[in-house]
């Protein structure tokens, strides 16, 4: 009894982050300004594999074409995906971004 109590707990937790996911993006996605995003900046993007797992992953940006996609460097290697890696090239598109930093350069 208490194992399934505890179980459920769980799951009400779990279902009260994903919904809070989902208007954090919302609200990022109403507030995100695409001139935001510049070369060398990082944007974080969901990426999956044939399996259906998901991973987010930051992505320092290294071209921006005409077209809206861009283009970027892994920065992170990932726990679970085996389709993606450290320093992989990827393209996406603005729609994509979850998160965006700003990097300064000093030089």
């Amino acid at each position: 009894m208490v194992v399934f109590a505890l179980m459920k707990k769980m799951e009400n937790i779990k279902i009260a982050c994903r919904d809070c996911m989902k208007k954090k993006k919302r609200d990022f996605q109403k507030s995100f300004n695409h001139s935001d995003v510049k070369v060398g900046c990082l944007i974080k993007k969901k990426f999956f594999d044939t399996n259906g797992h998901q991973e987010h992953m930051w992505v320092a940006v290294t071209k921006l074409r005409r077209n809206g996609l861009i283009q970027g460097v892994i920065m992170n290697n990932p726990i679970n995906l085996k389709n993606v890696s450290y320093g992989d090239i990827v393209k996406l598109r603005l729609k994509e971004i979850e998160e965006i930093k700003k990097i300064v350069t000093l030089f």
